[in-house]
């Protein structure tokens, strides 16, 4: 018998209010946002963000993180350049009823099917995560964890994600349990 595919339920957090205009939105989670076997564990996921007040029902697609830690500040001052180098952010606010975790819910962006068949050549990428880099330190920002996992190469460009470890230079904080297999740099620690 042809096996049944089962539908993804997601995380209990399914509607937001968009604190600037006072939009509301429903999330239906389609999956995990990574489908490595050693990725079920993060807590990233693939949705649809519904506008039910919009007559036609538009629906577009998003990535929900949850996280103990997020850096607002650092995701939008990438998402918000005129060359967005961060998806765009739709919701982005500590939730009370989560026990204090980040919630981010951002523009769903496809990587490129391969770095080998990406559209922008390898100066353009490097460009790319160079001026994150100094637009976060312009504004006195880190992000904390820049490694390749964290930076997204997409038909066009390069965009980082994952902020969890991003904030303000000097007092942003490395997360409790480093992972070992990752080369950190000279003096990194938890919560150093």
């Amino acid at each position: 018998s042809p096996s049944r595919s089962t539908a993804f339920w997601g995380p209990a957090f399914t509607e937001f209010t968009v604190k600037t205009d006072g939009r509301s939105f429903k999330l239906r989670y389609t999956g995990r946002l990574l489908a490595e076997p050693e990725d079920t564990v993060k807590a990233a996921f693939k949705a649809v963000c519904i506008d039910d007040a919009d007559a036609q029902r538009i629906e577009h697609r998003v990535a929900v993180k949850f996280a103990r830690t997020y850096s607002k500040k650092a995701h939008e001052c990438l998402a918000n350049r005129e060359r967005a180098l961060a998806p765009k952010l739709w919701y982005c606010e500590q939730v009370d009823s989560l026990g204090g975790w980040w919630v981010a819910v951002m523009d769903y962006v496809p990587a490129a099917r391969s770095r080998a068949t990406s559209n922008v050549n390898k100066e353009q990428l490097k460009k790319d995560v160079r001026d994150a880099v100094k637009a976060l330190h312009d504004q006195g920002l880190v992000h904390g964890d820049l490694r390749l996992p964290n930076i997204l190469i997409t038909d066009d460009r390069a965009m980082v994600v994952d902020f969890h470890c991003a904030g303000a230079d000097g007092e942003a904080r490395y997360p409790v349990g480093l992972n070992g297999d990752i080369k950190w740099p000279e003096g990194a620690r938890d919560l150093g």
